[in-house]
């Protein structure tokens, strides 16, 4: 079960689109940039923009790039 979240049940609906087209995805008959892309960003969005978990992984790196960048200047 997904959380209800908009960003979750987007993913969960593109995920379900990639598994149907699996075998076609494997055969090269579908482009995977057809599902990720298709008719809206709301895919892009979720997995980008949207995603509570990114948020965290990117806050965490801007703070290892600034120590990283505070040492060079020492």
């Amino acid at each position: 079960m997904l959380p209800d979240a908009e960003w979750s049940q987007t993913l969960g609906t593109y995920l379900d689109a990639c598994i149907e087209q699996h075998a076609e995805l494997l055969r090269g008959d579908c482009s995977p940039l057809s599902l990720l892309f298709g008719h809206s960003d709301a895919v892009v969005q979720a997995l980008y923009s949207n995603n509570p978990v990114l948020h965290c992984l990117n806050s965490a790196l801007a703070q290892t790039a600034k120590a990283l960048a505070g040492t060079r200047r020492a």
